[in-house]
């Protein structure tokens, strides 16, 4: 079986730095194959690290290509039909 890793950013409500324009809340990354030698977990630290020096959340959404719900919350993401879900 072939599974997904979704990474997700979602934008931190701050009130003290608020962004200079409104952008979506849910930034999708799509998670490339875990390069060679690299673990899932490390791959999962970078980009919570890049999350935290962009005042971001990382969210982690494990599906699957063939999965008809895990599609349909990716359609939805990307589309920004879930940005009111994440404040």
């Amino acid at each position: 079986m072939r599974f997904a890793l979704l990474l997700a950013l979602v934008a931190c409500q701050s009130s003290s730095n608020p962004p200079p324009a409104p952008a979506p809340k849910l930034e999708l990354i799509d998670a490339q194959p875990t390069p060679v030698g690299q673990t899932p977990a490390a791959q999962i630290a970078r980009e919570y690290h890049r999350a935290q020096a962009d005042h971001k959340k990382l969210v982690i959404y494990v599906g699957a290509p063939w999965c008809e719900p895990c599609q349909r919350f990716h359609e939805a993401a990307a589309a920004g039909k879930l940005d009111s879900m994440f404040g």
